[in-house]
């Protein structure tokens, strides 16, 4: 007896990634041991030659493509869901890309496991040019109800190697458009409803250049801190906002952000046996010590 194939739904979103859209298209397109996929590919309002690259590709591989103006990430999310029509929903980023059975073994995993809302695996970090750098096994990873351990930041779920039951993505309402960790944000709404599972299995390709939003630390400090807010009435929130205040703390510091690190000194006092905030005092902050 064959296993049932229902449609799963990719959505690429893609915005200035010309040296890598057509990676991440044949990516999906050249998935083995699965060919009921349906293909949203959303150019959200690229400047390079990323349109004209996605309009011969969507020629020869019939796959949906739309081109417009700039719109945001969430808002070309949530476009791609509305007129999206599979049972599963995975979104593969414009500058990474699929292993070549990821769909296979997502969709198998969820069909066995349908008390799971979500699943999500291992990915291999890549260079510019596609060379493979480092294979990570997620830090703590595991299966069940792992909002705590996904809210303290304890486990980190890989966009790119995740897929979605479509009905719970449109019940949790899309995506949010007022934030800019999209994945994080989903990931704790669905998490605090439905379990979620981990497919001990390498599943995407996540490309490290130097355009990476990841990298652009200040802001994703921000993000993280209206992602949280958004959890107040959470019982155990204070206690978990000063774990994130201590990291916010080395993170800032580390990076050059002096005087945003200064508004968690209260929070890295209370720690100060820990070596690295030891460090970063001595490092950044002593001859403030001193002047005072």
């Amino acid at each position: 007896m064959s296993m049932r194939e229902p449609l799963v739904t990719v959505v690429i979103p893609s915005y200035n990634h010309e040296k890598y859209i057509k990676d991440a298209v044949l990516s999906v397109v050249n998935q083995k041991n699965y060919n009921n996929i349906e293909l949203i590919v959303i150019d959200d309002g690229s400047s390079d030659n990323s349109p004209a690259i996605l309009e011969r590709l969507s020629k020869k591989y019939k796959f949906r493509y739309i081109s417009r103006e700039n719109r945001g990430l969430c808002k070309t999310l949530n476009e791609a869901l509305n007129i999206s029509s599979g049972e599963y929903f995975s979104i593969c980023a414009s500058d990474d890309m699929f292993v070549e059975d990821k769909i296979a073994k997502q969709v198998r995993f969820l069909e066995d496991n349908p008390n799971y809302a979500v699943c999500y695996g291992d990915i291999i970090i890549i260079d510019d040019l596609g060379d493979i750098k480092e294979r990570v096994k997620i830090k703590n990873a595991k299966s069940g109800w792992i909002f705590k351990e996904l809210i303290l930041g304890e486990i980190g779920i890989p966009a790119p190697s995740t897929m979605i039951r479509r009905d719970i993505l449109i019940e949790l309402g899309g995506y949010s458009e007022d934030v800019s960790i999209e994945d994080w944000d989903m990931w704790l709404r669905a998490s605090q409803k439905y379990e979620i599972g981990y497919l001990n299995s390498y599943l995407a390709y996540y490309r490290n250049h130097e355009n990476n939003s990841y990298k652009q630390s200040y802001k994703m400090f921000q993000a993280q801190k209206n992602i949280l807010k958004k959890w107040e009435s959470y019982a155990e929130y204070n206690s978990i906002l000063k774990i994130w205040q201590l990291r916010w703390f080395k993170s800032l510091s580390r990076r050059g952000y002096i005087d945003e690190a200064k508004n968690y000194m209260e929070i890295a006092l209370k720690n100060i046996f820990d070596r690295e905030v030891i460090k970063i005092l001595i490092k950044y902050y002593l001859l403030d010590f001193i002047k005072n």
